[in-house]
């Protein structure tokens, strides 16, 4: 159920046009993960390091799109001197502010324009009659990044063009709000559904025009809001909220903010937005589980005030997830042990999977981090590698591994693993 999102980005081929399907070894690679992070130094010294290598085509255009995903502009003008961007013009395949506008990367989608590329470039249709005909505006609407949508209508993209499936942009962004799981986590599935609504009142609001100039300011406000709520500051969160009418808020924004206060473990915020009657509006949605993300944090203050509020220990999400469930995968040993004692079940499947065979996925991940090599194991985790098994030696290397501290979270989720393991999960 919990999946990293640095290992989703791994398993994905970057955009999801039917075009780069490459995905070959490099992007399992220490290079990778440069280029991915937009880390312009180590870049410049692995292309150094084997030129030959690089001038592949097929190579250069996934390395390309990897390199805007990370929305680094100054890593895009270095590859663009070595001529990378000459070969996406060769590739009738290459749309290079598609690849941008899907990450939400608008400064480079400024700067791709200003070396000529076309904005309101749709693309090819499809052998399979789906995933084609697609503008920049479908992409970024999908993903819910609001500041590509509004970058992208005021240079006139046109919001109107329907893709394959028959869908505008507002369409794709109705779709994807719809989606059963947006997010490896509840938090991440809050940010990503209030981002995806927010896309949707923007062009149902019918603002999608072209301006003149260069109105758009890439900082988005609410990012500034929500930031608040995620650092616990009480103070910065009552000033936003006094110019705001909390009672008419988009749920799914409100639900979001909610999560991120729960996450930053701030009692006193939680008690605030209490009296703000946020918590009897969470109550009335099927979809508002605050426990669940203070468990994931492994915030116990906002745990127990949570439960003191009513919100069941043991109560499912849309996906089948428990607080426990969260706070176990997520590696806190404390926040487990304090919903076990409170009665919390931990016999209930994750998937068709047990809890403690769950925990394999997160600790084999960490294995790998502070034993193989950290900076290829921040993206594809486990790979090639022997499963371990939790407190045993694997491959080679004894249990405790050496390096105490980069083996910290080993030890962690080791010590969840055994606590399950040996029955103590129980009501005190």
């Amino acid at each position: 159920m919990l999946k990293h999102i640095t290992k989703i980005l791994a398993l994905l081929c970057l955009v999801g046009l039917p075009v780069y399907g490459y995905c070959l070894a490099w992007e399992s690679g220490a290079d990778a993960a440069f280029f991915r992070t937009g880390n312009l130094e180590e870049v410049k010294r692995a292309i150094r390091r084997d030129p030959e290598f690089y001038k592949d085509p097929q190579l250069i255009l996934e390395a390309l799109h990897t390199a805007i995903s990370s929305g680094n502009v100054e890593l895009v003008k270095y590859l663009t001197s070595l001529g990378w961007l000459e070969v996406c013009r060769k590739d009738k395949y290459c749309y290079l502010v598609h690849v941008a506008a899907e990450y939400g990367r608008v400064e480079v989608i400024r700067y791709l324009i200003s070396q000529g590329f076309d904005v309101h470039a749709v693309t090819a249709p499809t052998a399979r009659g789906e995933g084609g005909k697609q503008n920049a505006l479908h992409l970024a609407a999908d993903r819910g990044h609001v500041g590509a949508v509004k970058f992208l209508c005021e240079r006139g993209v046109d919001a109107n063009v329907k893709n394959e499936s028959g869908r505008t942009a507002l369409g794709e962004a109705r779709s994807a709000a719809g989606t059963g799981s947006l997010g490896a986590t509840p938090r991440e599935d809050a940010r990503n559904r209030a981002n995806l609504f927010r896309v949707i009142e923007y062009l149902e609001s019918g603002q999608c025009k072209a301006a003149p100039g260069d109105t758009v300011d890439t900082e988005d406000p609410f990012d500034r809001e929500v930031g608040a709520f995620r650092d616990g500051d009480l103070t910065a969160v009552k000033g936003f909220l006094t110019r705001r009418d909390t009672v008419r808020d988009n749920p799914r924004v409100q639900v979001h903010e909610l999560y991120e206060a729960a996450f930053s473990g701030n009692v006193e915020l939680l008690r605030y937005l209490k009296g703000e009657g946020w918590l009897d509006r969470c109550r009335k949605l099927n979809y508002c589980h605050p426990l669940h993300v203070a468990a994931e944090s492994g915030r116990l203050a906002s745990m127990e005030f949570l439960i003191a509020e009513g919100f069941h220990i043991d109560v499912s999400n849309r996906i089948g997830g428990t607080p426990l469930q969260y706070a176990a995968l997520s590696g806190h040993f404390g926040a487990t042990s304090f919903l076990c004692e409170r009665g919390a079940d931990a016999r209930k499947k994750v998937y068709e999977s047990s809890l403690l065979n769950a925990l394999l996925e997160p600790y084999n991940d960490e294995w790998c981090k502070a034993n193989v090599d950290a900076e290829r194991c921040k993206f594809v985790t486990g790979e090639g590698l022997t499963s371990c098994v939790p407190g045993l030696p694997c491959d080679g290397v004894p249990f405790p591994p050496a390096s105490q501290k980069s083996a910290q979270r080993v030890h962690e989720f080791n010590r969840i693993y055994q606590y399950l393991k040996t029955g103590q999960c129980k009501k005190k």
